[in-house]
Order: structure tokens, then sequence, then C-alpha cells
């Protein structure tokens, strides 16, 4: 009896000795983790920000070729660039790529003329655009084609194809909203938009003014906008324009994508 208290006992001392250890061990450890887990998180980041600079650079160089805005350029050029917007400090988009909801909330037409039959419009950037307006239950959807490679040098099979697209839409905003992009011919953008002025989806680069939105907001380099209840990290890089566009005449957006920026 006394052998086994004496044994119960000495097992006690060493547990209360070793306790300490443990727990500055296990500190330790969780030190370390942490330690690690912000050393990766800021080399994704760093990796991320490259990423996004070199991509913004390219949009750049292409648009701003020889001093001037060259868009008929821009429009040929392939290459992947994520999540980006193009837009001049007014507030008119060039192009989108890769609709995000949430990160432009409130847009507007940028001519009221379009409604219910084609018009032929002149963009802010010079571009020319036939457009097409459908009012729907709750809002409206603009759909239009852009007179990039002579698309626009037959009006009238413009016009037909812009009616038959419009026709998948539906009469409602909820119709429109949830439309597949892959039913719509490349060569027709669309915008679906409530009757708020709240942007629910957007293709390509159909002209409209942004209104407000994080990518239109000044969010200080590295820190994550929630949209959604998600993280995004947006880079911005100015372009300088020329040929009757005034100096730092637009914006590009990168959009970080959700999986990289939620490690913050």
């Amino acid at each position: 009896m006394n052998v086994h208290l004496t044994i119960l006992q000495a097992y006690r001392a060493t547990y209360k000795r070793m306790l300490p250890f443990a727990a500055a061990l296990a500190a330790l450890f969780t030190l370390c983790a942490f330690a690690q887990y912000f050393f990766i998180t800021g080399q994704i980041r760093a990796t991320a920000q490259t990423e996004m600079e070199t991509a913004a650079s390219r949009i750049k160089q292409e648009i701003a070729f020889t001093n001037s805005w060259d868009l008929i350029g821009w429009r040929h050029a392939e290459f992947p660039a994520g999540i980006y917007y193009i837009f001049t400090p007014e507030g008119f988009q060039i192009e989108n790529g890769g609709y995000v909801p949430g990160l432009i909330t409130r847009v507007a037409p940028i001519d009221d003329s379009a409604q219910q039959e084609p018009t032929t419009v002149r963009t802010p950037v010079g571009e020319t655009w036939r457009l097409l307006r459908k009012q729907i239950s709750g809002g409206f959807v603009v759909l239009g084609i852009l007179d990039l490679d002579d698309d626009l040098k037959d009006l009238n099979t413009a016009d037909k194809i812009l009616y038959s697209e419009a026709a998948k839409f539906g009469s409602t905003l909820a119709q429109a909203t949830n439309i597949n992009p892959r039913e719509i011919p490349l060569k027709v953008d669309y915008a679906v938009v409530a009757d708020s002025g709240d942007l629910e989806t957007a293709t390509g680069c159909i002209p409209l003014r942004l209104l407000n939105g994080p990518i239109l907001d000044a969010v200080p380099a590295g820190v994550p906008v929630q949209v959604g209840g998600r993280p995004y990290v947006l880079h911005r890089k100015a372009i300088l324009g020329g040929s009757g566009i005034r100096s730092a005449d637009g914006q590009i957006v990168l959009s970080e994508p959700p999986n990289v920026s939620s490690n913050n």
C-alpha cells in the first residue's frame, strides 16, 4: 500500500513538472504554425500581386499601344487575365473580364434612346454599338453588338440577331438573370439591370456607366473588400490616354480570386 502511494506520488510530481514543459511546447508549436501560415500567406499574396501587376501592364500595353488608345487592337488581343475591369474616370465601362456580382453595384445605360428598337450609339471612347433595350418585369436588359469586324455592315442582320437573342431573356428579372451566357453568341454582349439600377449580371464590354461599387472605391492596396461574404483584393493601374482622350483617362482594376484572398 505504501509502495503504491509512493509510485502515485512520484507520478503526480513528474506530471506537475512536465505540465509547464508540455504547455510551453504546445505554445511553441502554435507559434510555429502561425508563423508558417503568415509566411505562406505572404508569399501567396506577393505572387498574386505580381501576377496582377503583370496582367495589368499587358492590358495597358495593348490599349495604349502607341501613346494613344488602340481599342481595336485590344479587342483582338487574346490572353488570360483573370477578373478585370477597364473604365474611364467618368465611370464609362470599356470592358469587364469575368463578371463578379457585387464588385459593381449600380449602373446606368449610356443612351436612353436604345428603347424597344435597335439604335446605333457612339460611345465616349469612340466605338460604335448597335443597342437594344428590352423592358422586363422588375428591370430591363440591354443587348449590344460592337462594330468591330464589320459586324454592323448589315444593320438588318444585326437587328434580327438582337431581337432573336432578346427573346431568350424571358419577361421577368429572375428569368433574365438566370440565363446561361453560353446561350448567347459571343458577338452579342448584354447586361441585366433592375429597376433600382442594380446590376444583376453582365458580359464582356456592353457600354454602361458605372455608378458605384467596390471597383470604383479608393480601397487601399492589399486591403480585401468583402463581396457576397467573400474577400477580394483589388489591384489598380492607370492608363494614359491620347488621340482626343484626356490623359489619365482610364483605369484597370484587377480582382484577386477568393481562393487566394481568403487566406487573409
